[in-house]
């Protein structure tokens, strides 16, 4: 980590919340900040699922100046499984809304970074690494998150414990239910497309996790309406600023891209401009159209689950 400030900061230039609306959710309960009350707990993605959509559902009438907004679903790692899940339930919850004639959740696409989805594909090669999940700024980040201020300008100075980027409780009984292992999740992928819901499999080539080549395998294997359309389409470049950054295969609903020298956290990461305006055009061209919109990043700290394949 260099040129760390006071506080432990380093000004982004490329931050996802210059061009959009952001709000990160610690989930499941348990994991990050958040917690139950009553000592309640979330043990399957599907469980999962019906709480965050509980929880946007809350948001967006409580705070009606973002209600019809354009609404982005991101995440990576573990997102590749509980990211399709949750996206169903918000367009299933949308069905029962609309007969109600309520406002629903503008869901619009779900973005996909080094996920792991279909585990018939994972091939995960291991090597010697340093820092919680194999990342130093992790302690980084906690020393941060744990801050007085910090704490009191996020609302949790009350929080019973400090900062966990990853909950082994929570990932134990995740994987007591095979939480991973019992659903085939790209079935959810295909439901999504079919619907007509876009969605972004990215991928740095430097991730020896989820890597890039057992992701490209589950997409281009992946059975629904446009996948014809899919296989027909020519592999190209993708130049930011005159340099190669990554390889891009996509239709009008399915995108699939390739980042060069980025790892598994890759949007964590500190790439070299080329890489780093490539992560930025993620979010730009995702945005397409729509003059405001919401992302929602979800860190569910279960990449605790990884070590378990």
């Amino acid at each position: 980590m260099k040129n760390i400030s006071t506080n432990g900061t380093v000004w982004n230039p490329y931050s996802w919340n210059e061009e959009a609306n952001i709000f990160f959710l610690d989930q499941p309960v348990g994991v990050g900040f958040s917690y139950a009350d009553f000592g309640e707990t979330v043990e399957t993605t599907e469980a999962a699922a019906k709480n965050v959509h509980a929880f946007l559902s809350i948001f967006f009438e409580t705070f009606k100046q973002f209600s019809g907004r354009a609404l982005h679903l991101s995440g990576e790692s573990y997102g590749g499984r509980y990211l399709p899940v949750f996206a169903s339930e918000i367009y299933d919850q949308n069905q029962i809304t609309i007969r109600e004639g309520r406002q629903t959740l503008n869901l619009q696409s779900v973005l996909i970074g080094n996920g792991v989805t279909d585990i018939s594909t994972l091939r995960i090669l291991f090597q010697p690494c340093e820092g919680v999940l194999c990342y130093a700024e992790n302690a980084a980040i906690k020393r941060f998150l744990d801050l007085p201020e910090t704490r009191a300008m996020l609302g949790v100075d009350q929080f019973p414990t400090s900062f966990s980027a990853c909950s082994s409780d929570v990932a134990k009984n995740f994987v007591s239910h095979m939480d991973k292992w019992a659903v085939p999740t790209q079935h959810y992928v295909s439901g999504l497309l079919n619907r007509g819901i876009r969605v972004l499999i990215y991928a740095g080539t430097y991730d020896w996790q989820c890597n890039w080549v057992s992701n490209k395998l589950w997409v281009e294997k992946l059975e629904w309406s446009g996948s014809s359309e899919y296989q027909a389409q020519e592999w190209r470049d993708w130049i930011v600023g005159g340099k190669k950054v990554g390889e891009v295969r996509e239709t009008r609903l399915l995108t699939f891209a390739t980042i060069r020298g980025a790892g598994h956290m890759m949007t964590g990461g500190s790439l070299g401009d080329g890489a780093e305006m490539a992560q930025w055009d993620i979010v730009i061209a995702m945005r397409g159209s729509s003059a405001a919109l919401t992302y929602v990043i979800t860190d569910s700290g279960l990449r605790e689950l990884l070590r378990h394949m």
